[in-house]
Formats: structure tokens, C-alpha cells, sequence
């Protein structure tokens, strides 16, 4: 290695410059510089008597390397500095060996003079010079690159304790979405697949995965998650999976991570704090719910007599008449809102404007709001659409609003409540994994005890309080959070001790614009048809009114109350009737399993079942065994008119 070194240099030399001739550059190339290039070498050189191996010449590096002077060195040979030699070492055997090779290398041990030892790494020559015969040794310090190795795998083990602890399958991938790492946790979810794409090995496809968060994240250099559902054998599990880009010095992207976290025992929990979060806000209603009950009883009676009146003294009672319908579909808002709050289904995302959702809230706790409580309102109705589940946002709204009464003490303060729109930037969500753009706000404030910042930091973790026993579980925050996180939106809170709080929830505005269609759309023109309807219903007012309508439109109806008795008329002449309208719940045989029989003796008789509510049949159930529709009471009648003259229409293409 030295031999060559020295021809490299002289090599270099040579060619470095066209200016000196032959004799200047002999003339450079002195001992003494080469001499001092020796020296200058990062590695350790010694020059070996190959009859007694004495070191005949030693450069700095070793000497520092050692810690022995040069003068030392020189009086020592290898025997004295290699640590590793067997016992039956024989120097005169070694020297053999190495004239008989053409290159030598071997890992080694030299002793220091302190008595450390030091990890080498020796090449070593046999050569013959004008002077003689020698054995050139070069030995590279390893001590510095063994202790990078060693924090290499101390770092490497750290990282793997930590990943294990976390309990997240984890998988490293580059660009071409190929495996380059799993560890332990990942393969037991989903076997091993290093060396393959992930889309074939794990999900056995021949492309990459439609909505694939890692795509997400090498197009916008962004993290990205998700929660998914699993099916196996019978039972759910639910998982988180987290995508995060891995970049260069430079900030090119150069792969991903990916994690998979198995949530089943939080969303558990979570279904449990809702299910417990719906009791407590029905018990906070009760009170707005039979105030509001009453205003509508009263307008409905009322309204009734005076139609009644009108009738009699030969006026037009239409006007009366509106007025019942209006306090009807009140009526029927506020029993949805109470139904949804018990229902255990998930509610399907709808587009909507928050305010009358609001309003609605409002309107049910103004009446349990103490008159010393200085309660404001400034609703935006015109802020704009937003996506959720409007009975969550209902459930926001009441929750925001009663912790708020809740911290006013001795019911003497005020409570604010507002909607608006706000255009939020870039810098504000920042961190929040959501995107800027414009966003409905709710904020809610109170003027009570507030809170310090450890409450603050605590808020959202399930069964956390500040309530006196008995006025609260400590649910509701952490359902809102998690609810507003679902609708891509978050939440802020501002709040110091004794100067009360404001939340702010912030939820993505729908920016498509959206014709809504107005619930109170009066046709004149309702469809029209001579077909004969059989309509059972235990109820007879229902009944009768069902019978008047559709006759009216021109249809044969027979009415019945008694379900057995219907399905007794159906199977004596199965063809009599065009179509089956029936209520649910029914004493003896329901409208469900009257539906199922008379479905057996004419399968091609369209049905529509209705229901208040029902927990045992599903509109799955009902679709299932032949059922045409599945509606809910009270319906409305021009809806029923469209609804009659479409299945009579499908069964007639039929």
C-alpha cells in the first residue's frame, strides 16, 4: 500500500504540470518529501526488518496512534504491539507466508502503550528495495468507525423498541411502493413481503391501490391518514393507517412509512361514550322538549277548533289548516331529532345548512335557560353548507351549550352562541392535518370559572371533568372532538380562570353550490291512477285518512285494521289487489311478516311498510325479502301520492 501511495504521488507529479522538465521533477522528488508525505499519511506505516521484525522506520500516525515516542517504537518490534498472536506463533513462518502472497490483509489488535488495545485493519507487503528486503505494514485505526457502528445498532435497536412499544404494524417503502422494511407487528397482521410491492404482496394486486395514502404523500410531500374497517370470520376490527413521506437532505422524496394501528378497543369505547353521551343530552332536553311539545299541542288544538268554527259559521278554514300542518312538521322535526339521538345506526353524511340545525338546538334549550343568564345569539343564515351527520352537529351544539351553563356560576352570566363564515388560511391549520379554505364557524362562550391550561390540555380525554358530581359524566368533549376531526374540521379553545371560555368549532364549508329543495313544496298537480290499493293500518284515524287521500287521487281502496284479516283477503283472491300499504307495528302479526306471507302467494305484489321506529326491522330486512319501500311515519301525503304512482308505474313496465 505505501509503494503505491508513494507511485501515486509521483504519478500525480508527473503529470501535474508541463512546466518542469525531467531533471526538476527528479529533483523535487526528494526523500525528505516523500519523507514528509509519509508522515502526513491518516494511517499508521511501519517499515519491518523482515530477519528479527524490529520496526526500521515508523511515520507519526503510529507513534500517535500507540502513544509511544518514535524513539520508542524503534527499539520495539511486531511482537510487541499485536495482541492477537497465537501461541505458537513463529515470526520466521509469518514472513514466509507473506513473501509467498501477493497482497496480505487481516483485521488485528495493536497494544497501546497505556495498555488499550486498538482495532486495526493491516495491509502488508513483502518488497525488495535497492537497500535490501522489507516488509511494508499499513494499519487503519478502526476505533472511531467501530464506535459509529456500534451507535448505528444501538440507535437501530432504539428505534425498533420504540416502534414495538408503539404496538403500530410499521413498513418502510421507497418510490416504486416496494417493501424495504416490516417490522414484527406488520408481518403478524399481514406476513411477511419484504422485496415485493406492497399492493401485490399484501393485497395480492397487480396495481398500486385505488386512494393509497403513500401516493397522497409523494404527490404533496404531506402525512396523510385514515381509519378502515375489517371483516374476518364474524367479527369487526378497525384500523388506523398513517402514510408519511421520507425525504433527502435536499427535501426530495425518496420513500414512505406507513402505519397500521388496530383501534377496535377505542372505537368500542367510542360507540359506548356516544350511546352514554345520548342519555345525558336527552336528560338536558327533557325539560326544552316538553316546553316545545306543549307550544305545538296548543297551536295544533287550537288551530283544529278554530277550523272547526270556520266550517260551521261557512268560512275558509285554510288558513287554520296550514297552520296545524306547520306545527305537525315541527312536530315531526323534533321526534326525528329525539329517535336520533337513541338510534344506534351510523347516519350517513348529509349536505345541509348548519344554521336551521342550529337554530333547532337553540331553540330546544332556550326554555331550560335561567332567566338571570344573559343569552345572545348571532346566527349567520347564510354562511353556506356544510357535510356531517346534522343529529351530531345537534348533539355539538347542545353539549358546547350546557357546559357552558354548567361553568356560569349561581346561573348569573352570559352565553353566547354564533355561526358565521371564515375564510382560514394555511398557517392557521397548520399541524391539524386538515386544508385551508373557507369554514363554518360555531363559536360558543361563557362568562364562567374557565379553565387553566393543564384543564384545557384535558379536555377531550374521555371521562375527564370539571362538573360537580351528578351534572355530568365528562363524555361529551371527547365525542365532539372526534366527531369534528370525521368532518375534516377542528376545534379551538380559549379559556383563563374566573374570565370564562369560548369554543370554536370549524367545519369545511361545501363549496359546490347545491339546490336545496324546500320541505314546504305544496304540488298541485299530485299524480293520479285507478289502480286498487289494499291499506292496513291498527290506527283508524290513519287508516281513514290513507283511504281519503288515495281515493281522492282516483284509486280503489279497501281499508283494513286487523293485519290477520287482511292476509286472510289477500290469500282468497291473491290477485285483487295492485298494491300493499301497511304499518309495522301491529298487534298478533306485524305489517313485516304480513308483508313476508303475502309475498309468497303473489311475489310480484309491490309493498310499502311503514314505520315510527322500529329496532327490529331494518330497511335492509325489508328490502330483502321483496319489500318495494321502506318509509317512515308521518309522511307526507303529496310525497305518498309520488311514491304510490312510481312503484305502480315500475310494476307496470315489469
Amino acid at each position: 500500500m505505501l509503494a503505491k501511495a508513494i507511485e501515486k504521488i509521483h504519478g500525480i507529479m508527473l503529470r501535474g504540470s508541463k512546466y518542469f522538465t525531467k531533471h526538476q521533477q527528479d529533483e523535487l522528488l526528494t526523500p525528505s518529501l516523500l519523507k514528509e508525505l509519509v508522515n502526513e499519511i491518516s494511517d499508521a506505516i511501519f517499515i519491518i526488518d523482515p530477519e528479527t521484525s524490529r520496526f526500521l522506520y515508523v511515520n507519526n500516525k503510529a507513534c500517535k496512534n500507540l502513544g509511544y515516542s518514535r524513539k520508542e517504537l524503534l527499539k520495539m518490534g511486531v511482537v510487541d504491539i499485536e495482541a492477537e498472536l497465537p501461541d505458537d506463533f513463529s515470526w520466521h513462518e509469518h514472513v514466509k507466508i507473506l513473501c509467498e502472497r501477493k497482497d496480505n490483509f487481516f483485521l488485528g489488535r495493536h497494544k497501546c502503550k497505556d495498555g488499550t488495545e486498538l482495532p486495526v485493519e493491516v495491509h502488508v507487503k513483502y518488497t525488495s528495495l535497492e537497500k535490501g528486503e522489507f516488509i511494508l505494514s499499513v494499519a487503519r485505526d478502526l476505533s472511531e468507525s467501530k464506535d459509529f457502528e456500534e451507535k448505528v445498532i444501538q440507535e437501530k435497536n432504539k428505534l425498533e423498541a420504540v416502534v414495538a412499544a408503539l404496538g403500530d404494524g410499521l413498513t418502510v417503502l421507497d418510490r416504486e411502493f416496494t417493501i424495504l422494511y416490516q417490522n414484527e407487528i406488520h408481518k403478524r397482521l399481514v406476513g411477511g413481503h419484504i422485496g415485493k410491492h406492497c399492493y401485490n404482496g399484501i393485497h395480492g394486486k397487480d396495481t398500486v391501490c385505488e386512494g393509497c395514502l403513500l401516493t397522497k404523500c409523494y404527490e404533496d410531500g404531506q402525512a396523510h391518514r385514515r381509519e378502515t374497517m375489517r371483516k374476518k370470520d364474524g367479527n369487526v376490527k378497525y384500523f388506523e393507517i398513517s402514510a408519511s413521506p421520507l425525504k433527502n437532505s435536499q427535501g426530495l422524496i425518496f420513500g414512505g412509512i406507513e402505519t397500521v394501528r388496530d383501534i377496535t378497543d377505542r372505537k368500542q369505547l367510542e360507540m359506548q361514550l356516544q350511546e352514554s353521551q345520548k342519555m345525558e343530552a336527552i336528560g338536558t332536553l327533557a325539560g326544552g322538549i316538553a316546553h316545545d311539545f306543549n307550544n305545538i299541542l296548543t297551536a295544533i288544538i287550537g288551530n283544529s277548533e278554530l277550523a272547526k268554527l270556520s266550517i260551521k259559521a261557512e268560512r275558509d278554514p285554510t288558513n287554520y289548516v296550514d297552520l296545524v300542518l306547520d306545527a305537525g312538521a315541527r312536530a315531526t322535526e323534533l321526534v326525528k331529532q329525539i329517535l336520533a339521538f337513541s338510534h344506534k345506526k351510523e347516519i350517513e353524511l348529509q349536505i345541509f345548512e348548519p344554521h336551521l340545525i342550529v337554530m333547532e338546538a337553540l331553540k330546544m334549550l332556550r326554555s331550560s335557560i335561567p332567566s338571570t343568564v344573559d343569552f345572545q345569539e348571532n346566527i349567520d343564515n347564510e354562511c353556506g353548507l356544510i357535510e356531517a351527520d346534522p343529529t351530531k352537529i345537534h348533539q355539538i351544539v347542545i353539549n358546547l351549550c350546557t357546559n357552558a351553563l354548567h361553568s356560569i356560576e349561581n346561573e348569573k352570566g352570559a352565553l353566547s352562541i354564533s355561526l358565521s363564515r371564515e375564510e382560514i388560511t394555511a398557517a392557521q391549520v397548520s399541524g391539524k392535518d386538515v386544508s385551508p379554505g373557507p369554514f363554518i364557524v360555531l363559536s360558543v362562550s361563557d362568562t364562567g370559572h374557565g379553565m387553566n391550561n393543564e384543564m384545557i390540555e384535558r379536555i377531550f380525554d374521555p371521562y375527564f371533568t370539571t362538573k360537580e358530581e351528578g351534572r355530568g359524566t365528562g363524555l361529551g368533549l371527547a365525542i365532539v372532538h372526534r366527531a369534528i376531526k370525521d368532518y375534516r374540521g377542528f376545534i379551538s379553545v380559549e379559556s383563563e380562570p374566573e374570565k370564562g371560555t369560548n369554543f370554536k368549532v370549524y367545519l369545511p364549508a361545501v363549496t359546490k353550490d347545491l339546490a336545496l329543495s324546500g320541505n314546504g313544496e305544496k304540488e298541485k298537480n299530485l299524480p293520479r291512477g285507478n289502480e286498487r290499493i289494499l291499506v292496513v293500518d291498527d290506527e283508524k284515524t290513519i287508516a281513514d285518512m290513507l283511504e281519503a287521500f288515495l281515493e281522492g287521487l282516483g284509486y280503489t281502496v279497501t281499508a283494513i285494521m286487523n293485519s290477520s284479516d287482511a292476509l286472510e283477503k289477500i290469500r282468497a283472491k291473491p290477485d285483487q289487489f295492485d298494491l300493499l300499504i301497511t304499518d309495522q307495528t301491529m298487534p298478533r302479526l306485524s305489517g313485516f311478516e304480513m308483508a313476508q306471507a303475502a309475498l309468497q302467494i303473489t311475489s310480484d305484489l309491490p309493498i310499502i311498510l311503514f314505520t315510527g321506529h322500529s329496532s327490529v326491522v331494518s330497511e335492509t330486512d325489508a328490502l330483502e325479502i321483496g319489500i318495494k319501500k321502506y318509509a317512515f311515519k308521518p309522511i307526507k301525503l303529496n310525497q305518498l301520492a309520488k311514491t304510490v304512482r312510481g312503484l305502480l308505474d315500475d310494476d307496470c313496465r315489469q
